[in-house]
């Protein structure tokens, strides 16, 4: 039988256009700086190309979705300055190295928020202590099930920010989900957020990294952070390359990863002892809750084993389903059977 994989888009791999492109690129050192840029054509094409995508000033690639979010909180703050965020926010929960004492040393101001909103009271409050340097904001919302902040919900944001002299962050990993399911551009959903990092090794199909994009001034100093973090690269081109030809050819095929989920969602949403809050299913994640006395891993590992459907844990009561271009429509009608009767039976 075979295994139905919905742990993460991150397992998505590149297409055979994508790997053909990627050895036919012109190289250099990228490490080596030529003026704000390195030597390696490649990289310095992708990034202007990406910084125009999202009507940026400019770019900057890096390894990782986690050493992006890291630059740029870091090229933002000292060592000892505050940035909100939420305890349940991907960089402060998961990549951990951001407030970490020992690294960024970056000190977490956790706010209350719906949906990854903020409380705009508690977060208006906050900022008229003054010592705050940045608000860090995340669309897709991981950990509620890949929900979307609205443009609205932002710009009111990005005002009390600018009132109160607040730099703004996005992690943006999903943010062409978030961007699709909303219905406008990632130039329109980031616009007036001084930094954002996306990833392009998720559903956008890119083997590895992500793209940082901000201001000419903000990207040369988040350049040479990326220096101190051990990121600088040589023919990072054949990556960087990658990441723009999936911009460039498979960020509007999200689309079908955000349907597919919602498909998945609303065909086991009735299922025995789970529960699915439909209105955070509106990227490529689906959020279940877990009701039955079979809990988190072992709910995981009986349903690898039986049903041959793998699903990632959140809590001892929560596991996610993620689609990616990997994930047919087949496969979904198949999983939804899967599953249901995996419940039924436990």
């Amino acid at each position: 039988m075979k295994t139905i994989d919905l742990r993460s888009d991150t397992v998505t791999l590149p297409t055979r256009e994508m790997l053909e492109y990627m050895i036919s690129v012109p190289l250099g050192d990228d490490g080596r700086a030529k003026g704000s840029k390195g030597e390696d054509p490649t990289a310095a094409e992708a990034e202007a190309y990406v910084a125009k995508v999202f009507g940026k000033e400019d770019a900057l690639y890096v390894p990782s979705g986690s050493m992006g979010n890291m630059v740029c909180v870091a090229t933002h703050c000292k060592r000892g300055e505050k940035a909100v965020t939420a305890v349940n926010m991907h960089m402060y929960k998961a990549e951990k190295g951001i407030f970490s004492p020992d690294l960024c040393g970056i000190v977490p101001v956790c706010l209350p928020h719906t949906k990854g909103v903020y409380d705009l009271k508690e977060l208006e409050k906050t900022l008229k202590g003054g010592d705050i340097k940045l608000v860090c904001l995340e669309n897709t919302y991981n950990f509620e099930g890949g929900c979307v902040i609205s443009r609205e919900d932002i710009e009111k944001i990005l005002k009390l920010c600018k009132q109160y002299g607040a730099a703004t962050h996005m992690d943006g990993a999903r943010v062409f989900n978030a961007a699709s399911a909303l219905g406008i551009s990632v130039a329109e959903l980031t616009e007036g957020v001084d930094s954002v990092q996306f990833c392009v090794s998720k559903g956008l199909s890119a083997p590895i990294g992500s793209f940082l994009v901000g201001s000419r001034e903000f990207i040369e100093k988040a350049r040479a952070t990326r220096k101190l973090m051990g990121g600088q690269l040589r023919q990072v081109g054949l990556l960087a390359g990658a990441g723009m030809y999936a911009v460039q050819h498979l960020s509007e095929r999200v689309a079908h990863d955000n349907a597919r989920a919602r498909k998945l969602a609303e065909g086991i949403q009735d299922a025995k002892d789970i529960s699915i809050d439909l209105s955070t299913v509106q990227t490529n994640i689906v959020k279940v809750d877990l009701h039955g006395a079979l809990k988190g891993k072992d709910w995981l590992r009986a349903l690898e084993e039986e049903a041959h459907v793998r699903a990632h844990y959140i809590t001892d009561d929560s596991i996610r389903l993620v689609t990616y271009r990997g994930i047919s429509d087949e496969d979904i009608d198949e999983a939804i059977v899967r599953i249901r009767n995996f419940c039924a039976a436990h």
